[in-house]
């Protein structure tokens, strides 16, 4: 390397493993800006290969830029650079496609290859020692060769700079992502952290939503979609036109846009009689538009030039089941020569495969988006949709409720220093009260006795709870007492409690018995966080009370969060007509919940001491009304 005349540009390693710190020394010695490293044997291995690993970042970082190690390498199609693994350079195009999978690159590249689908860069990233996906998300974004870009990612390394990259690239360009490490074992195989309501994907998706990212649930998705976006421009709505020579088709496109949010054109009178003057008495002239089993080329040309002009209609979808009389390159050539000035998508399906493989290739030049199954067509076409309205709404700031910060601080190092890592219950209250989250009356009782004077003092009635940071779900144990109304019965329910715990849990330390005013009326609900490595605070919102674990009815988002998110996360939950008010009840205190969450989200930003956070239940009641915090629990980072 140092006999080499002249500057170097950039390195492709392609060597023994236990060689390539020595190279670096020489590739560092000749100022080279940047090295591919192919080779494998890092830390995907373990042990040594770790250790070899971060030798080789120590050396690297602030002198050479980096790509892998353990990756195919890179291509650029339109400067030409081949530097990869990989045998063949896919035709040019608008798609880049980045992967933390090689395997995948080479097979995608064959695949692309046989299709003649077009990219502009390709970039194995591989065990992402120096730059990673946001680094590559930067550069594709600034790429005026890229018009979308598509990815495989398994894990992200900086969640927050990943959004804030996404969220802005996202405005310019569509990003579709495959994600993978979403089920039990997968995850176990991508990662050892996982949340315990939340799950560790779920963090990925609320990431993903709030910055704009296409979410591919299928490798077909993820290039159906890269091939639309780079092919169609953006409607300008939801509305679409469904044209089809088979009815069954006809319907499983019209199901899959109901269900993806997408809506039938509703087609103007005039619009209807000229489709009744050319189509057969027995075809179908409201939308889906069913031209029969028989329509020639010439039958799709004149009902298609018709729907193509509709002002109702934003997006097209054309479909062909080759049957007997079917013309099918004919019909491929209709619709490549359909009028592209407005702003309306096209997606052909043309169904099957080789008897439609010359039409394909004819929509393909055109720069038809081609699709071979209406459900993935309809689905795509939503994606077009969506994401042009999520790219019209306008980013709104922070919803942001001040809390007590000074406070905070001080509790929680009061608590730490006391080596007191779960806070439970009664002293959560003045956590809260910083968090100026409204806390019921309570106290801590040692005897019967106390219990009987201090649920006088609070009044009545009183709920009672065993207050020990082992006991999670107290009602399983015994552990609660509602609606006491008397002394008599307070001092008894203390009696019990404290009974049933011993009997169910006999090894639970148990410091006393909360006495707490009770809340007649409301909604229980619950909200707070759990800390994801990757992506931070984790706020959670859903259905309160006991049976939260067994229904799931909860949303998740990640802060900061803008009032109209807000909003969303509450929204979002199957059970929000509860609070909406059904069957003449009033409606409940909405705007009171929100500040909360507000305030559960700035708890969660401001101090990363505290891995997890809920309060449940939180009883909001009647608009105007407010809320009460009734239980909560604390979980601190351990020293």
């Amino acid at each position: 390397m140092l006999d080499i005349d002249g500057d170097v540009g950039m390195a492709v390693v392609i060597i023994p493993a236990k060689f390539v710190v020595d190279t670096f020394k020489d590739l560092i010695a000749k100022k080279v800006k940047a090295a591919v490293v192919i080779t494998a044997g890092f830390k995907e291995i373990g042990g040594k290969g770790a250790e070899r690993e971060k030798e080789l970042s120590r050396l690297c970082k602030g002198k050479i830029r980096v790509i892998g190690p353990n990756c195919l390498g890179i291509i650029d199609t339109y400067a030409n650079l081949n530097a990869s693994f990989a045998p063949a350079m896919p035709p040019r195009g608008q798609i880049g496609f980045m992967s933390q999978s090689g395997a995948l690159v080479t097979a995608i590249l064959d695949w692309a290859e046989g299709k003649g689908m077009g990219f502009s860069k390709f970039i194995s990233m591989g065990n992402k020692m120096d730059l990673d996906e946001t680094h590559y998300l930067r550069m594709l974004g600034e790429d005026d060769k890229t018009r979308v870009i598509i990815g495989y990612i398994e894990s992200v390394e900086d969640g927050e700079t990943f959004i804030k990259v996404a969220r802005e690239i996202s405005r310019k360009k569509p990003i579709i992502i495959f994600k993978s490490g979403v089920s039990t074992e997968g995850i176990r195989a991508a990662s050892s952290h996982t949340g315990a309501l939340a799950g560790m994907d779920r963090a990925y998706e609320c990431a993903f939503k709030k910055s704009g990212i296409l979410r591919a649930r299928s490798l077909e998705d993820l290039f159906d979609w890269g091939e639309v976006f780079a092919s169609q421009p953006l409607p300008k709505g939801k509305r679409v036109a469904i044209v089809t020579n088979a009815g069954g088709p006809g319907i499983i496109a019209t199901d899959k846009a109901s269900e993806e949010g997408l809506t039938l054109a509703s087609f103007n009178a005039a619009l209807v009689g000229k489709l009744k003057e050319i189509l057969p008495p027995a075809a179908s002239v409201y939308n889906p538009v069913d031209v029969l089993g028989d329509a020639t080329s010439d039958r799709y040309e004149k009902v298609l030039e018709l729907i193509i002009q509709a002002e109702e209609v934003d997006g097209l979808l054309i479909i062909l089941a080759p049957q007997a009389s079917t013309q099918i390159e004919e019909t491929a050539k209709i619709i490549s020569g359909l009028p592209r000035s407005s702003q309306k998508a096209i997606i052909a399906s043309f169904m099957g495969e080789h008897r439609v493989s010359k039409a394909f290739h004819i929509l393909q030049k055109a720069g038809i988006a081609s699709i071979p199954f209406p459900d993935r067509a309809a689905g795509a076409l939503s994606k077009l949709a969506h994401y042009n309205l999520w790219k019209m709404e306008k980013l709104d700031g922070a919803f942001i409720r001040e809390i007590d910060k000074e406070g905070i601080r001080k509790l929680i190092k009061s608590n730490l220093d006391e080596n007191k890592i779960k806070i439970v219950d009664y002293e959560v209250r003045d956590l809260l009260s910083c968090c100026k989250i409204p806390v019921l009356p309570s106290t801590l009782s040692y005897t019967p006795e106390e219990a009987a004077n201090y649920a006088r003092e609070i009044g009545f009635p009183v709920v009672m709870k065993v207050y020990s940071p082992e006991i999670l779900h107290k009602t399983d144990v015994g552990g609660v007492r509602i609606n006491i109304r008397t002394p008599e019965e307070a001092s008894r329910a203390f009696e019990e409690i404290m009974i049933n715990v011993k009997r169910y849990l006999p090894q639970a330390p148990v410091s006393g018995i909360t006495v707490q005013k009770m809340v007649e009326g409301g909604k229980e609900v619950i909200t707070g966080f759990s800390r994801d490595p990757q992506f931070g605070p984790l706020i959670m919102f859903g259905l309160g009370g006991v049976y939260v674990e067994v229904l799931k009815d909860v949303n998740f988002a990640l802060p900061p969060l803008s009032l109209r998110e807000i909003k969303e996360l509450v929204s979002g939950i199957k059970s929000f007509p509860l609070l909406t008010g059904v069957r003449g009840e009033k409606e409940k205190d909405l705007d009171a919940l929100y500040d909360v969450i507000a305030a559960v989200a700035s708890l969660g930003l401001n101090f990363p001491e505290i891995m997890e956070m809920e309060i449940n239940p939180l009883i909001v009641k009647d608009r105007g009304e407010g809320v009460w915090a009734v239980d909560g629990r604390i979980i601190l980072r351990e020293k």
